[in-house]
């Protein structure tokens, strides 16, 4: 996972395997130092093999309430995440077209898959 602010700076946990020069070690920061009072967009990547890649828009700073809530935390977002390991955007537009169709060939592995726990609503076609 990376967190990249203003296309300068990239912030994430570093890996002997993979040295990236331009990485700043994520432990080091804190999501204010990052952000600072002004940053109104960044960009975050999850699970690069995927290509999970999100625009986080601040659109308000709240303060924090002492033993609630003095960490980041998103309090709104549009649709939920996706199941784990189904390839990317297009492996997810795959899997939720086999869980929406009861006709799809993958429709049964699919659902047994993932177990019928989904983190959001499916509505199946008839």
């Amino acid at each position: 996972m990376a967190l990249k602010v203003a296309k300068t700076k990239r912030y994430g946990t570093p890996d002997p395997r993979w040295p990236e020069a331009d990485m700043l070690n994520e432990r080091r920061y804190t999501v204010g130092d990052v952000l600072g009072q002004t940053l109104q967009q960044f960009s975050y990547s999850y699970d690069f093999g995927g290509g999970w890649d999100h625009t986080i828009a601040v659109e308000q700073r709240l303060v924090g309430v002492e033993g609630k809530n003095t960490w980041p935390m998103c309090i709104d977002g549009e649709n939920a995440c996706p199941s784990e390991d189904v390839s990317g955007p297009p492996g997810c537009m795959d899997f939720l077209e086999a869980l929406h169709n009861p006709t799809h060939a993958q429709d049964e592995d699919m659902w047994t898959w993932v177990g019928r726990h989904l983190n959001f609503p499916i509505e199946r076609r008839r």
